[in-house]
């Protein structure tokens, strides 16, 4: 699918106490997609050493919830507490990203096509964060999750769109069927889907456990923490049990309160997301076109994990053998990273060969076509 968009509008920098960020930088994103025809802000965490090293990072993205936006004063609470993990060293160090929920869209997308949340995910959020930022562009390293109506969004997103996130977290989040939509939640049912039961249908998880639910019981994909929210909780729990879906439950003695929510299970959780990412040698590649409009660039990225080796070495051949590039060297180094290759810069259209050496391993090959 070809990503397009019109403009980086604007990109504000700012830092976080060091409580906070631990000298991360926090930006404000905006761009217009030429999907929705608007501006679509964004908030976006880097961790301490993104600016010093080539490393790639998995991605969080955190949903606020009813009422709220991008700009949550949630978001330093969030971020304190990844950090945490990565401290204690459950977790690496990650991208976090905040994308707008229109106040109160159920992270769908409404009638009128005023609010356009779930598309500004994935159409437009996701292919921007993956090709400007150095992300591993991969489901086993992008993560959901959220507060109360985000908690929704996170497990409708990853029951929808299993191929795209690894893992979803529910913080007590307000998983209303259509019965209890309009009971608890009419100004939402009207405002947002116009009193349709079938379009609430199409942004709500419920049809897509059912549909997927041979591929989201490969994995324990879903962390349910409860607070206030028991029976809203409930009925999402007993619905992932009755098609034999797993998933990890836990009743808290919360309210509805995020910041105790986070303080009772963050460890865990942070458990949960660690389980998804493997620790060896590897590599990766794939071929992304920019999703700037009118532009023609792509790129090739390529993603090569490290753990505990004392050199690494990549090269690219054509496939008479010939050399077309030494990729990468590392000495002594440990981890996630990523070299970018612009296509029809330094290299052309064509096939080619990724030879990856590491030490004491077989040495890896990956076949790649450019187009």
């Amino acid at each position: 699918m070809k990503y397009k968009f019109l403009v980086f509008l604007s990109v504000s920098l700012l830092h976080f106490a060091n409580a906070f960020s631990q000298n991360g930088s926090f930006r404000d994103v905006t761009i217009i997609s030429q999907k929705s025809g608007k501006p679509i802000s964004f908030s976006l965490y880097l961790p301490p050493d993104y600016e010093k090293s080539n490393k790639a990072y998995p991605v969080i993205y955190h949903l606020h919830s009813l009422g709220d936006n991008f700009r949550s004063a949630w978001r330093s609470l969030v971020i304190k507490y990844i950090n945490y993990a990565v401290n204690l060293g459950i977790i690496d160090d990650c991208i976090i990203v905040f994308p707008d929920g229109y106040e109160n869209s159920m992270w769908g997308n409404s009638a009128d096509g005023s609010k356009t949340a779930e598309s500004d995910l994935i159409d437009d959020i996701i292919p921007f964060v993956d090709y400007f930022y150095r992300t591993v562009p991969y489901r086993e390293f992008r993560f959901v999750q959220g507060f109360s109506m985000g908690g929704f969004g996170a497990v409708k997103f990853i029951s929808k769109y299993p191929e795209l996130f690894a893992k979803a977290v529910s913080l007590d989040g307000g998983m209303r069927t259509w019965a209890t939509l309009l009971s608890g939640r009419p100004q939402i049912a009207k405002e947002v889907f116009d009193n349709n039961e079938k379009l609430f249908a199409e942004f709500a998880p419920w049809k897509y456990i059912s549909f997927y639910s041979d591929i989201l019981s490969l994995d324990t994909l879903f962390y349910i923490s409860v607070g206030d929210f028991k029976s809203l909780n409930k009925t999402f729990a007993d619905s992932l049990a009755f098609y034999s879906i797993p998933f990890v439950y836990s009743t808290t003695l919360c309210k509805h309160d995020i910041d105790c929510l986070l303080d009772r299970e963050w460890l865990n959780i942070a458990e949960f997301y660690s389980k998804s990412i493997s620790k060896t040698n590897d590599i990766n590649a794939k071929v992304v076109q920019s999703p700037l409009r009118n532009s023609q660039n792509s790129i090739l990225i390529i993603n090569y994990s490290l753990e505990k080796v004392g050199r690494a070495k990549i090269d690219l051949f054509d496939t008479d053998g010939n050399l077309i590039m030494n990729v990468v060297n590392e000495f002594e180094v440990s981890g996630e990273f990523r070299k970018d290759i612009q296509i029809n810069g330094s290299l052309k259209k064509g096939k080619y060969i990724l030879v990856y050496d590491v030490p004491n391993q077989k040495r890896m090959r990956k076949f790649i076509l450019i187009k």
